[in-house]
C-alpha cells in the first residue's frame, strides 16, 4: 500500500535581500514610549479582572492566573513579530531603491530591520518600572499584619499618662512611603503572579518583589524574540507568492493544452 504525500514536493523557499538597520534608531524612543503604553494597558486590564484573578480554588488560581499571563506575553510577541516583518518590508523596499539608483538617506536605512531592535525597544519601554521593580527588589520586607483596634474600654484610660503614651503608637497613622508606591505599581503590573503566590504567603511576596526585576522584563523579552521572527515571516510571504504563482502558471498551462486539444479536430473537418 503506498505512502500519500510519499512524493510530495517540499515548496521552494524564496528570500529577497534587504538593508540592514540599526539597534539604536531614531524611533527608539517613540517605540518605547508606546511600548510603555502597552504595559500600562495591559496593567489596567489586570486591574478590570482583579477579582477573577483572587478566586478561592487553588488550582484554578494557578491554570487561570498562568493562562492570562501566557496570552498577554502571546500578545507582545505576536507585536514584536509584526514590527519585525514591518521593518524587513522596509528594508526590502529600501534596497530595490537603492539597486535603482536611488538614494536611500541615513535615517531611511536607520529604520530597517536589525535583530536587537526588540529588545532595545522593550527595554526603553520597561526602564520606568524596571526602576521601580529594582528599588523595591532593594528595600523590600516581609509585610506583616496590622494592628489590630483597641477594645472600646481602653478609651476612658488613655487619658492617664502612663498609659496613654504606651498605646499612643495604635493612634499613630502610617504615611504612603515610597517603598508603598512601588511595591504597588510593581504588583499591579504582575498581578498574576501576585495571585499565584497568595497574598497571605509573605515570605512568597517577599521573594517575588526580589525577583520582580525580571518578571517586568518578560514582556519586553516575549516582544524582542517576536521580533526576530520578522526575516522568517517575510521569507514566508515570499514562498507562499512564488508557491502560488507557479500553481497559476501550471493552471493556465494546463487550460491552453486543453484548448488546443479542443480545437484540433475542428481543424481536421
Amino acid at each position: 500500500m503506498e505512502q500519500k504525500h510519499k512524493g510530495a514536493k517540499k515548496p521552494k523557499i524564496v528570500t529577497k535581500p534587504y538593508l540592514q538597520g540599526r539597534m539604536l534608531d531614531q524611533h527608539l524612543l517613540s517605540g518605547g514610549l508606546k511600548f510603555l503604553g502597552a504595559q500600562v494597558m495591559m496593567a489596567f486590564v489586570f486591574l478590570l479582572l482583579s477579582t477573577l484573578l483572587m478566586v478561592s480554588n487553588r488550582a484554578l488560581c494557578l491554570i487561570l492566573n498562568a493562562v492570562i499571563l501566557c496570552a498577554c506575553y502571546l500578545l507582545f510577541y505576536n507585536s514584536g513579530a509584526g514590527k519585525g516583518e514591518a521593518d524587513v518590508t522596509l528594508g526590502e523596499t529600501l534596497y530595490m531603491r537603492q539597486e535603482n539608483g536611488h538614494t536611500v538617506s541615513k535615517e531611511e536605512k536607520q529604520g530597517c530591520y536589525q535583530k536587537l531592535k526588540g529588545f532595545a525597544r522593550g527595554f526603553v519601554g520597561t526602564l520606568p518600572l524596571l526602576v521601580c521593580a529594582v528599588l523595591l527588589a532593594c528595600t523590600a520586607q516581609v509585610q506583616m499584619t496590622g494592628l489590630s483596634s483597641l477594645p472600646s474600654w481602653l478609651t476612658t484610660y488613655e487619658s492617664r499618662a502612663e498609659i496613654g503614651d504606651a498605646l499612643a503608637y495604635y493612634h499613630t497613622a502610617s504615611g504612603m512611603g515610597l517603598e508603598n508606591i512601588m511595591r504597588i505599581v510593581i504588583r499591579v503590573c504582575i498581578m498574576p503572579m501576585v495571585s499565584m503566590v497568595g497574598t497571605g504567603n509573605n515570605q512568597g511576596l517577599l521573594l517575588l518583589e526580589r525577583l520582580s526585576p525580571l518578571a517586568v522584563l518578560l514582556p519586553a523579552v516575549a516582544y524582542g524574540i517576536g521580533y526576530t521572527q520578522g526575516p522568517k515571516l517575510r521569507t514566508k510571504v515570499h514562498t507562499n507568492i512564488a508557491s502560488n504563482d507557479r500553481k497559476r502558471a501550471k493552471r493556465e498551462k494546463k487550460q491552453q493544452q486543453e484548448r488546443a486539444k479542443r480545437k484540433a479536430p475542428e481543424q481536421l473537418n
